[in-house]
């Protein structure tokens, strides 16, 4: 009869073990979804700020340390400012493209939530307008692809970034 009594408790402890778990992992499932993009947006407007950070993970730390390069802009559809994710900076300097405060762009990005609820922005397509006198030169630098993938994330058959160059 111990034994018998033993067996189900540890039972009983087992299976609540087992539900607590599978409620944590329910958890962090809804977090996750919370990271999809939610909203596109497309605007034109002014370079505010360029900041350069470390990434937070290395993911692919055999090609050194890699700054990335984030910018601060007036989002208009909000009417305030924000900071969005653009690339690391080797990604930029690889296609010749820059991007300084007071440059106008303009700028197609996704508005998404993150694990903790804030607002995150991520750029697509940056489109630099440079005036020269009269003339007036638009470059493009595409930056993910419809999915919102990197076209900087290399393939294994790639010795180089992508094919996604600057266009004129």
């Amino acid at each position: 009869m111990k034994k018998f009594f033993i067996l189900t408790l540890i039972l009983s402890f087992s299976i609540g073990f087992g539900f607590s778990q599978a409620m944590h992992k329910n958890t962090q499932d809804t977090n996750a979804i919370k990271v999809m993009p939610q909203v596109m947006q497309e605007f034109q407007t002014k370079v505010l700020a360029v900041e350069y950070a470390m990434p937070k993970i290395m993911k692919n730390a055999k090609n050194g340390m890699k700054l990335n390069v984030k910018i601060k802009v007036l989002n208009k559809f909000e009417n305030k400012e924000v900071t969005v994710r653009i690339a690391p900076q080797d990604y930029l300097l690889s296609n010749n493209f820059s991007l300084k405060q007071g440059d106008t762009i303009n700028i197609k990005l996704s508005k998404s939530l993150n694990s903790k609820g804030q607002n995150v922005y991520t750029a697509y397509v940056v489109n630099k307008i440079v005036v020269k006198g009269n003339n007036k030169e638009i470059k493009t630098l595409r930056l993910r692809d419809h999915s919102g993938k990197p076209l900087w994330i290399k393939t294994f058959d790639q010795d180089n970034y992508n094919s996604h160059k600057t266009e004129k």
